[in-house]
């Protein structure tokens, strides 16, 4: 194991070598390393496996071999484990292929290079590898080696084990992890398509209103926040009741909604994927109200003939003038789903009463989305394996959801938590939430209800943001600096 440690330490020194020193100088923390039942090397830290305790290089062929990964392929890879998966990512991806394998603990990442007898994966030009000394360091070397891919046509791929063996306090990594699992944005890396956006955005972001001029806008009155989920292929009927409350619909449920004649009042839009536009163009149409962020998709964002609220994550990275100017516009201080920004928006706007539609974190049937939206109609699938887990719904009874859901779930519960709305569910077939009831259905409260006044959220944007502001947003994009 010395041997190996020790050559596969010059092969880094001359690849990467800011990373070699770094890692012969850390620790190797709780991890140890120990043969398998069939006779190669496996490892452990304290509560985890990072390979089979029986066949480590079968595993990693399985592994693998349930990534469908295609000749050519770029993989962004989170999870180098103890480095067996490396050689057959490499041997899938083809010679025009390219693999950034990216591992947070140095821990691991040192045990790694103690087991892999394989030289030639490390000299490998396809292969780059990524770590750092801290979270920030790491995030900062991830970011810019993120910049090099092509976002449209890379692969994600989520070693479990190694994504379980962060440390304690790496909350960003794991938050950022677990957002790219679902391939939607995530709020401390900025990649290439995301810099794109928002360059694009910029001028229509400059011109448009922000999110804080919905505060307060519906004080006393109830929101509906609707989802894609396949519980609401059976509660969309009861939408028919809400036209006295505020609706909130994500982009994906929009052409349900338009299609059964239901008009949401704001709809929410933040991926800054292509297939973001696929929502809109199933709609026909780009004329409500919408909520935003600089990140967005550009084509959907350039299209849209509506109003429309953007909203800013994290300003405290901008520099100045730019970062108090996103401040006044609005921040979003919550990470994750569509769902989440909604009940921040909700919450912001003053509602009394949050009912939730075809919101179920979860695959109730074993269905991942509701009939008429674009990924149910471009035939969505579940999860693979090994990124389901299983939690109950409001009856007791078993669901699948995914690692990334769940992540989701605990951020909306804290929304829930701090908030003093109360928050119901139509969807009581769907993962079971902290703080959220259930109920049979809307008819209750739908006469109660007052609509929000937006009368002075939808006047013209008048804000002068000034040459500087703009050349603050420009410098920051170009540069794409990090910050914490």
């Amino acid at each position: 194991m010395i041997d190996s440690f020790s050559s596969n330490l010059q092969i880094l020194l001359k690849r990467f070598p800011h990373l070699a020193m770094a890692l012969d100088k850390a620790q190797d923390g709780d991890l140890t390393i120990t043969p398998s039942k069939s006779g190669v090397l496996s490892g452990k830290t304290a509560k985890v496996w990072l390979s089979s305790r029986y066949d480590p290089v079968k595993e990693a062929h399985c592994f693998v071999n349930g990534q469908n990964i295609e000749a050519g392929s770029s993989v962004l890879l989170y999870g180098i484990g103890l480095g067996y998966h490396l050689r057959l990512l490499l041997d899938a991806i083809g010679p025009n292929g390219r693999l950034v394998a990216a591992e947070a603990n140095p821990s691991i990442l040192k045990a790694a290079l103690k087991v892999m007898n394989d030289q030639t994966v490390l000299k490998d030009e396809r292969l780059v590898i990524v770590s750092g000394r801290d979270e920030n360091e790491f995030l900062r070397a991830w970011s810019n080696a993120m910049s090099t891919l092509d976002h449209d046509k890379t692969k994600v791929v989520i070693h479990t084990p190694s994504l379980q063996s962060l440390p304690h306090d790496f909350q960003k990594v794991k938050n950022a992890v677990e957002l790219i699992r679902m391939e939607r944005r995530f709020p401390l890396i900025m990649g290439g398509a995301e810099k794109e956006n928002f360059s694009r955005n910029l001028k229509k972001v400059l011109a448009s209103r922000g999110i804080a001029r919905l505060k307060g806008a519906m004080t006393g009155g109830m929101a509906i926040i609707v989802g894609a989920g396949p519980s609401l292929d059976r509660d969309i009927v009861y939408l028919t009741l809400s036209k006295n409350m505020t609706v909130l619909a994500s982009d994906t449920s929009l052409p349900i909604l338009l299609a059964a004649g239901i008009t949401p009042d704001f709809v929410i839009s933040a991926d800054p994927k292509p297939h973001s536009l696929n929502h809109f163009e199933l709609a026909k149409s780009y004329d409500l109200p919408l909520i935003a962020m600089p990140t967005s998709n550009a084509d959907v964002i350039e299209r849209w003939t509506g109003p429309i609220f953007f909203g800013f994550r994290e300003p405290g990275r901008f520099p100045s003038p730019s970062k108090e100017w996103a401040q006044n516009m609005g921040v979003f201080e919550s990470g994750g789903s569509v769902s989440c920004l909604a009940m921040e928006l909700s919450i912001a706007m003053g509602a009394k009463t949050v009912t939730l539609i075809g919101q179920d974190f979860g695959y109730p049937a074993g269905l991942a989305y509701a009939t008429g939206c674009a990924p149910q109609l471009t035939g969505a699938t579940l999860p693979n394996d090994d990124e389901l887990v299983e939690g109950v719904d409001y009856f007791g009874r078993k669901i699948k959801t995914s690692v990334s859901l769940y992540s989701y779930r605990r951020n909306f519960e804290d929304l829930v938590t701090k908030s003093t709305a109360k928050t119901f569910t139509l969807s009581a077939c769907g993962l079971s939430l902290e703080g959220v009831e259930a109920i049979p259905n809307l008819a209750p409260s739908a006469f109660k209800a007052e609509k929000g006044d937006f009368t002075s959220a939808f006047k013209p944007a008048t804000a002068e943001h000034g040459d500087r502001v703009e050349e603050a947003f420009r410098t920051w994009i170009t540069s794409w600096i990090l910050t914490t």
